[in-house]
Order: C-alpha cells, then sequence, then structure tokens
C-alpha cells in the first residue's frame, strides 16, 4: 500500500520541475489547498513555528528560480 503512494509522490508535476526550482511558501500553501483548507491552516501552523527560509537565496545560489 505504501509503494503505490510513494509513486504517485515521486512523480508530482508540483515537485519536479524541468529546470528545478524551488517553491515559495505562497506557492505551496496554493498546492496544499487542493487537499482542504484544514492543510493550509496546517502548513501554514508549520510556517508559524519553524519560519520561512529565504528561498531566493538558496535559489540563487543553484542558479534556480522561485515560483
Amino acid at each position: 500500500m505504501g509503494r503505490k503512494a510513494d509513486r504517485h509522490a515521486s512523480r508530482s508535476a508540483f515537485l519536479k520541475t524541468t529546470p528545478p526550482k524551488f517553491v515559495s511558501a505562497e506557492s505551496c500553501a496554493g498546492y496544499v489547498g487542493r487537499f482542504g483548507e484544514g492543510k493550509v491552516a496546517e502548513f501554514l501552523d508549520l510556517r508559524a513555528w519553524f519560519g520561512v527560509p529565504d528561498v531566493a537565496v538558496l535559489a540563487a545560489g543553484r542558479r534556480q528560480v522561485v515560483e
């Protein structure tokens, strides 16, 4: 049963892009919103707890764009 979930996650267009790019916290919140407003609330709680990383700095160091 876990294998099917693993295959689905590994094929997600949101997670795999060509060329690779970083995903902003706002874009990620929009993505998890597909799974219900409760998921968005959970994601926002995680952002409040852990903070929002500066993905622009990470992306620039790897010559990638931020979505």
